[in-house]
């Protein structure tokens, strides 16, 4: 009878350590550097998928060949690093395009991550058809075998709060305790927006200001015993000035929209805590 319990114990012990990165709160204690980056260059009103519904085109659009420029130049520079963890995407076509690219740049592969879509905002963000796991596997081939897909995946309107709290899921899902990995989420603005502010609460040593996040740029986070250190926030130090871009927006526009020079409003009316000297960062390059 003694044994009996002396095993049950052990049993549930073993059972609540396997879970805890996935099913609990605990991955703020798992020991990791997380990797966030957004998508490469897209522009709705010229890349979009010839074969997408009327409806779709505009709201899941094909990387620009800028945009893959850039995930081969973010692919480099995560292989300069050392980077050898596993890749998440969010399942839209920019996404895992650019996921792809950086892929094979690793002589790695893609997983899918749901948790990680596009933010929500409003009913028309909603409007466009969503890849199957068996439509991703002809489009993107750096796919792994093991990936898996559920539908339907996308979530109704949201706020941030219920973004952030998307963003915990996905590290739940994804992080395990006992092993010291590094994860590379590739997504979108407004969830490696969702990203600084989780993470922000977790160091209190932050001298890190929010950034905006152009195409392909890079934050870095390490997680240990729950707490966080901020690495680099929106990093785009790797790419050319004349190769940053928000979206079709260049980086001298971006700039001139925050400096009031032009009427951005949609971007400005995002990123309206960012401070004018902090919000955008020249590579030099």
């Amino acid at each position: 009878m003694l044994k009996l319990q002396i095993l049950t114990l052990l049993i549930l012990v073993c059972f609540d350590f396997t879970i805890l990165g996935s099913d609990s709160e605990g991955w703020e204690n798992c020991q990791a550097t997380i990797f966030v980056t957004r998508h490469g260059q897209t522009d709705k009103t010229k890349y979009y998928d010839p074969a997408a519904t009327p409806g779709s085109k505009s709201h899941d659009p094909i990387l620009t060949p800028l945009g893959r420029e850039q995930a081969l130049l973010l692919g480099q520079h995560l292989k300069s690093i050392g980077f050898k963890g596993r890749i998440y995407a969010s399942p839209y076509k920019r996404t895992l395009e650019t996921a792809s690219i950086v892929a094979k740049v690793l002589d790695s592969n893609v997983y899918i991550l749901s948790e990680i879509h596009e933010y929500v905002r409003n009913e028309e963000k909603k409007k466009f058809e969503a890849l199957t796991i068996e439509e991703i596997r002809k489009r993107y081939p750096m796919i792994a075998r093991d990936a898996t897909l559920e539908n339907p995946w996308l979530c109704d309107v949201e706020k941030d709060v219920d973004v952030e709290a998307r963003v915990k899921c996905a590290m739940k899902k994804t992080l395990h305790v006992g092993v010291n990995e590094s994860v590379l989420y590739i997504t979108h603005a407004g969830i490696v927006t969702a990203f600084y502010k989780v993470m922000k609460r977790l160091d209190n040593n932050n001298t890190m200001s929010e950034k905006i996040p152009y195409n392909c740029t890079l934050s870095i986070y390490k997680l240990s015993r729950g707490k966080c250190e901020i690495v680099e926030v929106c990093d785009q130090s790797f790419l050319p000035d004349k190769k940053v871009t928000y979206n079709a927006m260049t980086l001298t526009q971006v700039q001139a929209g925050l400096n009031g020079e032009k009427k951005l409003k949609g971007l400005i009316k995002e990123f309206k805590p960012i401070r004018k000297d902090k919000g955008v960062q020249s590579s030099g390059n």
